[in-house]
């Protein structure tokens, strides 16, 4: 069984100082399929509360995973894109595009392939994803790491392609 994530609010974008009107809510999912689709929302204005105190502009929060950086602040990011590969032991996703950029699997890794149904690395090879997490970067600053928030899963949404 595969979790559609955390469901995010967008709301539209008013000029004017008035009351936020409609609000949208969206799980993971469907935010992936349209980011992979190619909309528009990740240069949209629109807000996206992350929660009920936290809201991000989505051009400010929508990032592909082959264009993460480290931030000043850590601040984190909704990362999204394709993988291309994990490592034997599934410890790693490898991003597409972007041989300096991983996702480490460690701290969660058990639950991961359960809620995925992941038997080998090969599962996961073409696999989409989005994630709200911070980029890292190692100590000589040639690899960067997108750490998942709080190292949970509710911030995760993977799609598999099944051959």
């Amino acid at each position: 069984m595969q979790n559609s994530g955390t469901s995010l609010d967008a709301v539209p974008y008013n000029h004017a100082l008035e009351p936020e009107l409609s609000v949208n809510k969206q799980n993971l999912a469907k935010l992936l399929s349209s980011l992979l689709q190619g909309s528009s929302l990740a240069t949209s204005n629109v807000w996206v509360h992350t929660s009920e105190k936290h809201k991000w502009r989505a051009k400010n929060l929508f990032v592909k995973l082959s264009e993460a950086q480290v931030i000043e602040n850590f601040a984190p990011r909704m990362y999204w894109g394709t993988i291309s590969y994990a490592d034997k032991d599934l410890l790693w996703l490898n991003v597409a595009d972007a041989k300096n950029i991983a996702i480490p699997l460690k701290l969660f890794r058990e639950q991961f392939l359960e809620q995925y149904s992941i038997n080998k690395a090969s599962d996961l090879i073409g696999a989409n994803i989005i994630l709200f997490a911070k980029c890292l970067t190692n100590k000589d600053k040639s690899r960067n790491f997108l750490q998942l928030w709080s190292n949970d899963l509710q911030y995760m949404h993977l799609a598999l392609i099944h051959k």
